[in-house]
């Protein structure tokens, strides 16, 4: 099983982008929306991968600048040929 970081920020272009500058995380992709919004952009921390993603307040997605606190999603990614290696721990 994978784990996946996955950052929400009020703007994932403009965070993709001082991430860069800041600390030299390269952009591997993106995913644009009409309008030029930016849904998420993938970011890779020196081979660390997060997720960082615009909030949507309509959808419930929000930063912790909205909230005024942290917000934390975990994705857990299933296993790369859909075996789990632990099926004991399932619950």
């Amino acid at each position: 099983m994978q784990l996946s970081v996955h950052l929400v920020v009020p703007d994932a272009s403009e965070a993709a982008a001082w991430y860069a500058r800041a600390f030299g995380a390269q952009e591997r992709s993106r995913i644009p929306l009409p309008g030029g919004t930016v849904m998420v952009v993938e970011v890779d921390f020196g081979g660390a991968v997060v997720h960082v993603g615009s909030e949507f307040p309509d959808a419930g997605i929000v930063s912790p600048l909205t909230i005024g606190g942290t917000a934390t999603v975990l994705q857990l990614k299933e296993h790369p040929f859909g075996v789990n290696p632990h099926p004991e721990l399932v619950v």
